[in-house]
């Protein structure tokens, strides 16, 4: 029987550690310690970032996180053959967990779920240590460093700590470690009706282990079930070993009653569960029965061409921080849907699950990336390795949700420089392997010089005119060059957007930088020039929500991103009341300048590989310098 017992809650105590001695000799893991320091600690929320702790608002660097799981909860699981492991899903960045002094593991990343695995022999280890409850003792190290994933430099809050939920996760000794459902859809000519439609499912389980599986539908009938058999791994003289297989099978769904696709305008998801001998649930997950591709310029949803419009999102809201409740991020994407949007982009990590779950639910398309950001070490083999780990965890949480189109390798990096664009290209492939069924991509800042487009499916541009250079006016031919580099790909504008701030420059047209009306003129004009371009696949503004960033600190930022459509609160800006009339307007297009831009872009090729060269060289110095001074070593007193 699958058991998912949760740990997080008020119980949690946290203590800073600024000086780092906590690991060594003084040992703050064990229970001696943090019995004779309670005193010295802090309640907690968990999940929770320790910036929403007075004193602890800037404070950058090890925080300590201790709780007391019940003896009794341990005690029951020995003997047995089941699977235990404790679950993080998300911690910032760098953690360490200890069980009454027992290590139980290290992890490094601050966006995907991470577990350790609790061996009976640990588990017995643990109970002998002491008597009494157990302390769970948990340090997290948010310092920036330039070999870690993101880098030192960023443009958002270093939110930290352990801002996820916790779980002890119990399984039966054979069991299902992961589930991959793959739908296989085949539609007609003329009106793309759906013809055939069927599930590949791969299964990792225990060898040996019996099942079996039910698709379950929208309306919570049985469409389909069937029973699989794991064969046996021989471990010699005629002893099965308990090892890891793959499985494959294929599900058809009947024609009647017709299968439901998933889409935007109709979310409709089924479910596939696995069921043991016992009739103990093994394994559940939701899918939808859709399919995306690509062809020529265009992107297809179910056979029919999509243009993707909405915006990107950081995983913050105020005053909560990261963490927040998948009730707050439903509302994140019915508010987007009211705007008229059908796509989302997580900027610039993984967010938590519940993220995708609500856009599976309200029918959003999201494109999803981990944190490659800027300038990492994109030359040292173990920060590849990292980034390589985190877009596996990523694709292997999120690959049944239809909600999901894309995985993204980074953004705005410098492809200019060989270890980069070999970087990049490395990651790309990696996803395409483990998901061909989704785009594989990465978003980049050049223009016309990028080495590693060819590799991407999709051709990701970040751009600000009007904003930090030139006028938003140039967008149109902007894109007709850019176009021009991958005239056989589609294209899609993933930023673009200005300062807002709420309040100034509302009701009159104050054609001044960070005024709502300034903001609103500039993006209006990119919308039009868009959606007049018939190579476009679509664009999505930056940002649905203003956003803390370290950055961001003049007079009409105040230390907040501003160019949301709403701003921290959820108010809307005047480009958010314009959004739904201005979403299909459009600019009159001329095909001529779309042929001239690609001769640009041939002739430019040159001179603009140069001009990447500096940039990519100059802005690393740049960006270190603005990203140094907010933070503090200590906590404030």
């Amino acid at each position: 029987m699958v058991e998912n017992i949760r740990l997080s809650s008020a119980s949690w105590w946290l203590v800073p550690d600024a000086r780092q001695v906590g690991g060594g000799t003084e040992r703050w893991f064990s229970r001696e310690w943090f019995t004779t320091h309670a005193f010295t600690t802090k309640k907690i929320d968990v999940p929770s970032s320790w910036q929403t702790l007075q004193g602890l608002e800037r404070y950058e660097g090890t925080c300590w996180y201790f709780t007391w799981i019940q003896r009794s909860l341990l005690e029951r699981l020995l003997p047995t053959t089941n699977h235990v492991s404790l679950r993080f899903n998300g911690a910032n960045y760098l953690s360490k967990a200890w069980l009454n002094g027992v290590e139980a593991g290290t992890h490094e990343g601050g966006f995907t779920p991470f577990s350790f695995h609790l061996p009976q022999s640990m588990i017995k280890k643990v109970l002998e240590t002491a008597s009494g409850d157990i302390l769970l003792a948990v340090r997290v190290d948010n310092t920036r460093r330039h070999d870690q994933v993101p880098e030192f430099s960023s443009d958002w809050f270093q939110w930290a700590g352990i801002y996820r939920d916790v779980f002890i996760d119990v399984q039966p000794g054979s069991r299902v470690e992961r589930c991959l459902i793959v739908p296989v859809l085949e539609f007609g000519a003329g009106e793309h009706q759906l013809q055939r439609a069927a599930i590949q499912v791969t299964v990792r389980a225990t060898a040996g282990l019996a099942f079996t599986w039910t698709v379950v539908d929208p309306q919570g009938n049985s469409v389909a079930s069937g029973k699989v058999s794991l064969p046996p791994v021989d471990g010699g003289a005629g002893q099965a070993i308990p090892a890891p297989v793959v499985r494959r099978f294929t599900v058809p769904f009947p024609a009647t009653p017709e299968p439901r696709l998933w889409s935007p305008a109709s979310p409709a998801l089924y479910t596939l569960e696995l069921v043991d001998g016992d009739g103990d649930l093994l394994h559940a997950s939701r899918f939808g029965l859709r399919e995306i591709k690509a062809s020529g310029t265009d992107i297809l949803l179910n056979g029919k061409r999509i243009l993707l419009k909405g915006s990107s999102l950081h995983e913050e809201k105020y005053p909560l921080g990261r963490e927040y409740p998948k009730a707050e991020r439903l509302k994140d994407i019915a508010g987007m849907k009211a705007l008229g949007f059908n796509f989302l982009r997580t900027a610039h990590y993984s967010h938590d699950e519940s993220l995708v779950e609500a856009a599976d639910e309200l029918g959003m398309l999201v494109g999803e990336e981990i944190p490659v950001y800027w300038n990492i070490d994109f030359k040292n083999p173990r920060v590849l390795r990292l980034a390589a780990r985190m877009m596996r965890d990523l694709i292997y949480r999120d690959f049944n949700h239809p909600s999901v189109i894309w995985w993204s390798a980074g953004n705005e990096v410098p492809v200019s420089r060989r270890d980069c664009s070999q970087f990049m290209i490395t990651i790309m492939r990696l996803a395409k392997r483990l998901d061909p069924t989704r785009f594989s991509v990465f978003v980049t800042k050049a223009f016309i010089h990028d080495p590693a487009r060819k590799q991407s499916d999709l051709l990701l541009l970040n751009s600000y005119f009007g904003w930090y250079y030139l006028s938003e006016r140039l967008f149109g031919s902007a894109c007709d060059v850019v176009h021009g580099t991958a005239p056989r790909k589609p294209f899609l504008m993933s930023e673009f957007g200005a300062n807002a701030m709420l309040g100034f420059g509302r009701r009159e047209p104050l054609n001044e930088k960070s005024s709502e009306w300034k903001q609103a003129s500039i993006v209006s004009h990119a919308i039009k020039s868009f959606n007049a371009r018939p190579y476009m696949c679509g664009w999505a503004i930056w940002i649905y929500r203003d956003f803390k960033s370290h950055m961001r600190l003049g007079k009409h930022e105040q230390g907040y991103n501003r160019k949301g459509l709403v701003d921290e609160h959820g108010r809307k800006k005047l480009l958010a009341l314009w959004m739904p009339r201005l979403l299909h307007q459009r600019r009159k297009f001329r095909a001529w300048k779309m042929y001239f831009g690609m001769l640009i872009a041939k002739l430019a090729l040159v001179p603009a590989a140069f001009v990447d060269m500096v940039v990519d060289l100059v802005s690393p110095r740049v960006m270190r310098k603005v990203n140094t001074g907010y933070y503090t070593a200590t906590p404030a007193t």
